[in-house]
């Protein structure tokens, strides 16, 4: 992986790289925090489009796996750019939670079961594990704010800018209605019509 696209010069030159690559994460992140749940409590499968897009997020987070371990870092105020000291820093933080929701669970099972009697119901469920990223939020969206720059910015954007306030309030208000939503359709599940627009909004 030592080829232009991922080398250090040229991730550090990259402003415009960075903001849509991280623009990307964000929107990768939202869409597992607001389909996994949908798919778990109407019963649904990746089939056709949605599979096309669970493919595509499992390949572009696989690759986001291998650019934090390029990605220059800040400890302590300093630029770190040296590969083994960003990897153990990658590997101590959130490598593991980005590594269980990147694997393809439910494909690997997919492929290895089938459609066997109860296993589709677990393919659902252990689509949680791409929640998880959720947890990488707050990081993602410190990294927008700082607008693709080399700047030293910590968490301390998040309690000072209203605006991201704002935002990260709308955000977890309407993954918090989707989320009690789903839950209501699972204890009630005869309520279901088969529209899943139609069920969602009900």
């Amino acid at each position: 992986m030592n080829g232009p696209f991922l080398s250090h010069a040229n991730l550090r030159q990259s402003r415009t790289f960075r903001t849509i690559w991280n623009y990307l994460v964000l929107l990768g992140i939202s869409w597992y925090v607001l389909t996994v749940p949908v798919y778990i409590a109407l019963g649904l499968d990746s089939s056709g489009w949605s599979l096309a897009l669970d493919i595509f997020w499992t390949l572009f987070f696989i690759a986001d796996i291998f650019i934090n371990f390029r990605l220059p870092i800040y400890k302590n105020g300093k630029r770190i750019t040296n590969r083994r000291k960003i990897a153990r820093h990658y590997i101590r933080g959130w490598f593991a939670v980005d590594l269980i929701a990147t694997i393809p669970f439910d494909l690997i099972l997919v492929l290895l079961f089938g459609s066997q009697p109860g296993m589709l119901q677990i393919v659902r469920l252990v689509r949680i594990f791409k929640v998880f990223r959720l947890f990488r939020l707050n990081t993602v969206v410190v990294r927008l704010s700082a607008g693709g720059k080399q700047g030293l910015v910590t968490d301390v954007v998040l309690d000072t800018n209203n605006h991201i306030k704002i935002a990260l309030m709308l955000f977890w208000i309407v993954v918090g209605l989707n989320t009690i939503s789903c839950g209501w359709l699972m204890i009630h599940p005869d309520r279901l019509t088969g529209d899943i627009a139609t069920d969602i909004i009900y």
